[in-house]
């Protein structure tokens, strides 16, 4: 078989490469963008405490064209990562309106009240709440699209710099005063058990372990037996939110699972933690007690 039949079976067997994405542009501003004025904006990397940051991300094409109707996501994190855990994350699902233009608007610090992705802005307010005047950061910004053949496809990792080193000013203000306000409506659980042994027990349990913790909740009202394969009691185990104050000085509820293995006919006295369901999230330190 010759060069050439060799290289028109290869085309055939290989599957097709992935379509290439196209070139994007992200622009950061101190004022709001526009679409008219985006092609000749020059774009920001240098932030201070007083400053508003804006942010727009432009596609070659209407985003329905790229595939994008599953949404896009925007991640902003700290250069140490310390800022949040997990870092700052925005969902936006497209409507049918946004899919047919190029444009993504993302909301940073510049959406106070309005802004169309609260939850979003919640946690980026709260984080840059905890960034300390007199230092100067290094946020990365990035931009992921759910495409309907892809998992997801990166279209932007661009830094910026927040200069605080004159300190917080607006920015750090309006952060904790919209970080407080939104930590004070957030109520904890309702116990859905009340079991004060078990409870200091896990609280003991959880001190241990070094968690500041202060309260227990519980969030199943009894014990769930686990089985082995051949049916014989494996343990038991109850699900229950810990009330503790994290290491950056702010509060938190989790949601933990405990366990009690089941030994010589009867469940041991000794309750261990198992597991974490990832339920909670901040909460003011006024509900520690």
């Amino acid at each position: 078989m010759t060069l050439q039949h060799w290289i028109l079976l290869m085309l055939f067997i290989l599957p097709p490469l992935a379509p290439a994405i196209e070139a994007q542009v992200l622009k950061f501003s101190k004022s709001p963008i526009s679409e008219a004025n985006f092609d000749k904006l020059v774009s920001e990397t240098n932030f201070t405490g007083n400053d508003f940051i804006y942010a727009k991300l432009k596609f070659p094409k209407p985003k329905r064209e790229m595939g994008l109707e599953n949404g896009l996501i925007a991640y902003l994190r700290l250069d140490d990562n310390t800022l949040a855990s997990p870092s700052f994350l925005e969902f936006k699902a497209q409507t049918q309106d946004e899919l047919d233009d190029p444009f993504y608007d993302i909301d940073l610090a510049c959406a106070f009240k309005d802004s169309r992705n609260p939850s979003f802005t919640q946690k980026f307010l709260a984080g840059l709440a905890k960034l300390e005047p007199g230092k100067s950061y290094r946020l990365t910004l990035t931009v992921l699209g759910f495409t309907s053949n892809r998992k997801d496809v990166e279209f932007a990792d661009t830094e910026i710099t927040l200069d605080l080193t004159k300190g917080g000013g607006i920015i750090k203000s309006l952060a904790e005063n919209f970080a407080n306000s939104a930590l004070a409506a957030v109520q904890l659980p309702k116990p859905a058990r009340d079991d004060k042994p078990l409870a200091a027990e896990i609280l003991k349990l959880m001190k241990s372990q070094g968690f500041d913790a202060t309260k227990v909740i519980f969030s199943t009202d009894g014990w769930l037996t686990q089985r082995k394969p051949n049916g014989e009691i494996d343990h038991r185990s109850i699900f229950a939110y810990v009330v503790f104050k994290n290491k950056s000085g702010g509060c938190e509820y989790q949601e933990f699972r405990f366990a009690q293995d089941y030994v010589g006919g009867k469940f041991e006295n000794r309750t261990y933690r198992s597991g974490s369901t990832g339920k909670g999230g901040q909460i003011g330190c006024d509900k520690l007690k």
